[in-house]
């Protein structure tokens, strides 16, 4: 009967174990290797979590953009393998150089197959950061953004001489002045008798006025070497364009100057308008006034400055300044903003509207604004001029793509588009 007790108590017992055994090899058999950083660990989980809280168990830290494979929410199994990618994302920025650009410009001045360079050229430089993905170490991919200029290149210019016996003269009728290069030249007679006009160089275009006779030039320099901040533009007057050997004369009085215009039937009188220097776009403040002179005709010299409009605000719009034309008996003056246009009062001092539009606003973003041209009828009693016309259909006045020819009685009578 003993036996029999332990016997039975043996079998039992065993069991116990056997039991326990199996128990502790399932906790302890799910085998796990992370591959990460370079290496290779081995792992023993008795559970089977997630791969996230699998991670989290064994202190394995995630970046931000670092990837897992399996996913995250994969239930670990045995034997299983988890790769993890190390993902940074980097800027990198570097200097680099902006090559200069060439520019080459035809010159009758010298003889055929030669070459000059007027202005040396000096390559620029720019900043651009990329934004660098790294995998494990390893550039995966560089994707470059807008380039910041810190230095702007300069552009050589080059003068080439060209063979004028081959080029077909075109007859033209008295004498053509332009502006080439900021060099102010004459073409007479044909287009083979080029010519410079000894205005010396720097030429801005704001001023470029030639007297009804022809034989007068207005026009505005950039100021040349250092020079005060508040100078942003010279006058300057040639008594005679036909002679080579004039010698331009700088109306030093009247600095700054947005626009001028001689006057029909007063020789060696011209009217002007006047400008602030700043810093910000467009470079300068226009002050909208009008202004006579006239000139001794041997020395070029001021002999008589009167303010016919004085300066005053004039819109938003008026920054940019005022176009002015003369009727051709030089009685009236007409004017014109980027918002409308009419005549000067001059017995009142004003400026007298007789369009009014809206403003063409898309050229804004660039800095410059768009004003009408103006034009006289040959007695002097009409003004034409190009206006902002109404839109087509549901944009904004502003936007409008629509640009008409009005006509409008100097006296106000009438406007017509």
């Amino acid at each position: 009967m003993p036996c029999q007790v332990h016997w039975r108590l043996a079998f039992i017992l065993c069991g116990l174990i056997l039991t326990a055994c199996t128990a502790t090899e399932q906790n302890a058999g799910l085998r796990v290797r992370v591959i990460a950083d370079g290496k290779e660990l081995a792992y023993s989980a008795s559970d089977p979590v997630s791969v996230s809280q699998f991670l989290q168990q064994t202190n394995i830290q995630l970046g931000p953009l670092d990837r897992v494979n399996p996913s995250d929410f994969t239930q670990i199994t045995d034997n299983m393998v988890i790769t993890i990618v190390r993902v940074r994302e980097v800027q990198e920025c570097k200097d680099e150089v902006v090559p200069y650009k060439t520019q080459v410009i035809k010159s009758p001045d010298l003889p055929p197959g030669t070459t000059k360079i007027a202005q040396a050229g000096t390559n620029g430089s720019q900043q651009v950061c990329y934004d660098v993905v790294y995998e494990d170490n390893v550039e995966k991919s560089r994707t470059a953004g807008n380039p910041t200029i810190t230095r702007q290149p300069v552009v050589e210019i080059v003068y080439q001489g060209i063979d004028k016996t081959r080029l077909e003269p075109v007859s033209v009728a008295g004498m053509l002045l332009y502006i080439s290069d900021g060099q102010a030249r004459a073409i007479e007679n044909n287009s083979l008798s080029d010519r410079v006009l000894p205005t010396g160089g720097n030429l801005d275009g704001h001023v470029f006025s030639v007297s009804p006779t022809g034989r007068q030039l207005l026009f505005t320099r950039k100021p040349e070497g250092q020079t005060s901040p508040d100078v942003y533009n010279q006058l300057w007057v040639l008594l005679d364009t036909s002679d080579p050997q004039a010698q331009p004369v700088r109306l030093t009085a009247l600095d700054n100057v947005l626009s001028a215009e001689w006057k029909p039937g007063e020789p060696f009188t011209f009217s002007y308008s006047t400008l602030q220097p700043r810093d910000q776009a467009p470079g300068y403040q226009a002050l909208n006034d009008v202004n006579t002179a006239r000139l001794d005709s041997r020395t070029g010299k001021l002999l008589k400055v009167k303010v016919e409009v004085k300066s005053r605000p004039t819109g938003v719009y008026g920054l940019w300044g005022t176009k002015f034309k003369w009727s051709p008996d030089g009685t009236n003056l007409a004017w014109a903003q980027a918002d409308g246009a009419g005549i000067v009062d001059f017995k009142a001092g004003t400026f007298k509207k007789l369009f009014d539009f809206k403003v063409y606003s898309t050229t804004l973003s660039r800095n410059w604004v768009w004003m009408p041209n103006l034009s006289w009828s040959a007695d002097g009693s009409i003004i034409a001029a190009t206006v902002h016309g109404k839109p087509l259909g549901s944009e904004q006045d502003e936007f409008s793509p629509v640009f008409n020819v009005a006509l409008a009685h100097m006296s106000g009578l009438f406007e017509v588009d």
